[in-house]
């Protein structure tokens, strides 16, 4: 929150309060929130913006769900209280940040950006298995810390069945809604992927613009059906894309060359070199994706391993680029290059099956230290490095 903000309004609280130094953060259609001191600490004070027995209810109900969360990303609660001169009110963690709209105005790079998001990820996914939809993501919502750009989520004031006529009544924000909610239809899960969609367009612009898209199509059906699977499609988009189609492009350019490599009749001194190629083939192959196996098997996340695969691939060209330096027999070079795709194709789908089995960061059970670490690592899309703590 910017500390030269216009609605900032300093006032003294009543002498027999155990809060004081109360300052007007910021107000919105149905609430406001104060910064207030006890015992020289900081704490975030939300209340009613007027004695209405709607928008007092709604801080209670806000304040009732609160109270079941308990995660990083989310702005810890930690009672109800009353402050004379302001009134009744939720007592939570003092975020010292800026919204999320206002840490996008200062261009972030994009390790920083994917490390905002998947934060938001995981909260917004915390929340769905604690049977609860936000129904007002939306970047004034989701604070920015200024000592280690920690996503907290503030509001969760729409969090109710009465969210549609709430959301309508109140003057709220409408542009990051569902389509569904906004029609007053059954919500699900969905409705939170469909603003997530839109924030996810906002961090990052026009990048994964496939992922965000579907996130935030019209039709909920036509959504990912859980944040776990938004997730999954946005830890994804490292696989080595080009290197797989390479080699399904290659594999089409010298399938025609695979039938008349075996039913040619081959003179005997050009069997003998042919099956001198292949043993070195063979050779280098195993020794490329033998040292990769094995790296494999220390490396803990999905993410991680997809790049470190990707890094050792990128010695492929200097085996079969060889074959054209050492012959200029186009049905010998053809007769390589097939051997030396099914041997890769039966290498990389072991590999693949290997890594399958590895767990993605974002689903992992990892002390906070770690998950920050590993986290920044991956968002600067490096390949793995054992961690030294």
């Amino acid at each position: 929150m910017e500390s030269d903000s216009a609605l900032y309004v300093t006032s003294e609280c009543a002498a027999n309060s155990s809060y004081t130094d109360s300052v007007l953060i910021r107000e919105t259609s149905t609430s406001r929130l104060y910064r207030v001191s006890r015992e020289g600490k900081h704490f975030m004070f939300k209340t009613a913006r007027d004695n209405s027995e709607m928008l007092t209810s709604l801080i209670r109900r806000e304040y009732e769900l609160s109270m079941t969360l308990n995660n990083p990303y989310i702005a810890y609660v930690f009672t109800y209280d009353s402050i004379p001169g302001i009134g009744e009110g939720i007592v939570m963690e003092y975020v010292d940040g800026c919204s999320l709209a206002d840490f996008l105005k200062e261009n972030p790079d994009l390790a920083l950006r994917r490390r905002v998001l998947l934060q938001l990820f995981e909260a917004v996914a915390y929340i769905h298995r604690k049977g609860i939809i936000h129904n007002d993501l939306k970047p004034e919502n989701i604070m920015v810390t200024r000592s280690d750009n920690n996503v907290k989520i503030i509001d969760f004031g729409l969090s109710d069945d009465d969210a549609h006529y709430l959301l309508k009544t109140l003057g709220c924000t409408l542009e990051y809604a569902s389509p569904e909610l906004l029609r007053r239809e059954t919500l699900d899960v969905r409705s939170d992927i469909y603003s997530l969609g839109l924030l996810m367009k906002d961090i990052l612009g026009n990048r994964n613009a496939f992922i965000s898209s579907k996130a935030s199509r019209q039709s909920p059906d036509r959504r990912y059906g859980n944040v776990d699977a938004l997730i999954r499609a946005y830890s994804r988009r490292h696989m080595p894309a080009l290197v797989i189609l390479s080699i399904f492009i290659l594999t089409a350019i010298i399938a025609p060359y695979i039938q008349i490599a075996h039913t040619r009749g081959i003179q005997s001194e050009r069997e003998a070199f042919r099956d001198s190629v292949y043993r070195d083939t063979e050779e280098r192959m195993l020794r490329l994706y033998g040292d990769l196996e094995e790296r494999l098997k220390d490396i803990p996340f999905r993410e991680f391993a997809y790049s470190e695969m990707a890094v050792a691939m990128e010695g492929l060209p200097a085996i079969w680029q060889t074959y054209t330096e050492i012959t200029a027999d186009k049905e010998l070079i053809s007769s390589f290059m097939s051997h030396y795709t099914l041997l890769q194709n039966d290498h990389y789908q072991r590999l693949i099956d290997i890594i399958g089995t590895k767990p993605l960061i974002s689903t992992a059970r990892l002390p906070k230290e770690e998950q920050d670490f590993y986290q920044g690592l991956f968002g600067r899309g490096e390949a793995y490095r054992p961690y030294e703590p």
